[in-house]
């Protein structure tokens, strides 16, 4: 068990799950358009984003390959997210980025995951 209180076998399912979630709600890269196969984590996984929807871009495999090398693309896409969801989006995502997370609990993730609740934090 995590000092978190949530299982490896638990953050697994809950990985799974908020990739099958975002891509529902964003079913194309933010890229390219293209039918997306994957959600990147735009700022990393820190608990306080790591399950949160928001922070996450729907990408095709190769973008997604890129976003994690040393690409200038990376930049690029970067920057792409950045213009089309606005510097809020951007500075909200910041500073949820360095909150730090108490009491989570598989059940309140799962809950956020499943529209049950409007965050997990």
């Amino acid at each position: 068990m995590f000092q978190r209180g949530i299982t490896k076998y638990q953050e697994e399912k809950l990985d799974r799950l908020f990739q099958q979630k975002k891509l529902e709600l964003t079913p194309k890269s933010e890229i390219s358009g293209e039918t997306a196969a994957c959600a990147h984590h735009f700022f990393g996984k820190p608990l306080s984003l790591r399950w949160y929807l928001p922070g996450a871009v729907s990408v095709i495999l190769q973008e997604h390959n890129i976003f994690h090398s040393s690409d200038k693309r990376a930049v690029d896409f970067k920057a792409q997210i950045i213009t089309q969801r606005g510097k809020g989006w951007f500075n909200e995502m910041t500073v949820r980025k360095f909150h730090i997370v108490k009491n989570l609990t598989y059940e309140k993730v799962l809950a956020y995951l499943n529209g049950q609740s409007l965050d997990y934090i």
